[in-house]
C-alpha cells in the first residue's frame, strides 16, 4: 500500500503511514464506518513550498531591475552632450555598467528558468522578472557594441596623449 500523503510504500496492515504518520485509508473505515467521506483523504498544501518560487522570482525580479538600471544610466550618459567619447576612463565606467546591467540580466533569466524547472510553472512575478531581465541583456548588448569602437578610439587617443607626453620629457631632458 502506498500512503496517499507522503506517497510511500508501507505494509497493507499497517493503521497509519510509518514515515509521515497519516491515517490509512482502511483505518479511516474502521475509525468512521458510518461516514461516507472518512474514506477520502484531502491532500494537505503545504504553503512553505508555493512561497519558494515566488521567492526565487522576486530575487530575479530584483537583480533584472537592478541590472535595467545599470544599462539605462549608461545610456543616459552616453547620450548626454557631456558625455566625453576620448575619456578613456569615462567609457571604462560605461562598459562596466553595461557589463553589469548583462549579467544581471542573465542571471536573473537563469533564476527564473530553474525556479520554473523545479517548479513547473511561471508566476506573475516570474514573468515579470522574465521580461525585464530580457529588456536588460538586450540594452546591455546595445550599450557594449555601441560602446566599444569608441573605448578604442579613446585608448588610441589616450596612447597618443601619453607617447607626446612621453616624447616632451625627452625632449625637456636633453635640453
Amino acid at each position: 500500500m502506498y500512503c496517499v500523503k507522503c506517497g510511500k510504500e508501507f505494509p497493507d496492515e499497517a493503521s497509519y503511514c510509518p514515515y509521515c504518520g497519516d491515517a490509512t485509508l482502511t483505518a479511516a473505515k474502521h475509525h468512521n464506518a458510518a461516514d461516507p467521506l472518512a474514506n477520502y483523504h484531502t491532500p494537505t498544501i503545504n504553503r512553505s513550498e508555493e512561497k519558494k518560487p515566488v521567492n526565487g522570482s522576486f530575487v530575479a525580479l530584483i537583480i533584472s531591475v537592478i541590472g535595467t538600471i545599470c544599462t539605462i544610466i549608461t545610456l543616459i550618459n552616453t547620450k548626454d552632450y557631456r558625455y566625453d567619447k576620448d575619456d578613456y576612463h569615462q567609457n571604462q565606467l560605461m562598459i562596466v555598467l553595461a557589463i553589469i546591467g548583462l549579467l544581471c540580466g542573465i542571471g536573473a533569466l537563469i533564476i527564473v528558468l530553474v525556479c520554473r524547472k523545479k517548479y513547473g510553472t511561471f508566476n506573475t512575478v516570474s514573468m515579470v522578472a522574465l521580461i525585464i531581465a530580457i529588456i536588460a541583456i538586450g540594452l546591455s548588448l546595445y550599450s557594449i557594441i555601441s560602446i566599444i569602437p569608441i573605448l578604442s578610439q579613446s585608448y588610441e587617443q589616450l596612447k597618443v596623449k601619453q607617447t607626446a607626453k612621453e616624447l616632451d620629457e625627452i625632449l625637456r631632458s636633453l635640453n
